[in-house]
């Protein structure tokens, strides 16, 4: 990054070279710190740190019973995504492929609901570690 400022594609906050360790880049270029985590990294419902996101679609955890496909219903639990798509959707609603996702076990107490208007959460790979200890997992889970 030159000495000359520049702005962040996204948000347009003025970048300077002397806010290195909160500059990131990608192929459009320099970005702030906060764009990046929103483009990068998702929240975990255990230990509340950045997940990479890379890591989100590999377990689903489901805190209330959802729909889903053929009017079915999943039960709140922690899942292994199997195979995408894990959900699905038309203009008004969306629902879970039951068929893609493998129940590992019971909600853990230790989680957090992080959006009271989505039933279902993500775990960083430190939590989906921590949260199969103890419970046999299909070969090549995580």
């Amino acid at each position: 990054m030159s000495d000359q400022p520049t702005q962040c594609p996204y948000c347009l906050r003025v970048l300077h070279s002397s806010d290195l360790e909160s500059i990131h880049q990608d192929e459009d270029g320099f970005m702030c710190h906060d764009c990046w985590r929103e483009g990068n990294t998702f929240a975990c419902c255990r230990c509340r740190d950045d997940g990479d996101n890379e890591d989100k679609h590999k377990m689903l955890v489901v805190f209330e019973s959802t729909a889903a496909r053929f009017g079915a219903e999943i039960g709140p639990g922690v899942y292994r995504i199997a195979n995408n798509p894990y959900w699905e959707s038309d203009i008004l609603n969306s629902w879970l492929v039951s068929e893609h996702l493998e129940r590992l076990c019971d909600l853990p107490k230790d989680l957090i609901d992080p959006d009271p208007d989505y039933p279902c959460g993500h775990l960083c790979l430190e939590c989906q570690t921590a949260i199969i200890n103890g419970v046999e997992v299909p070969e090549g889970a995580v």
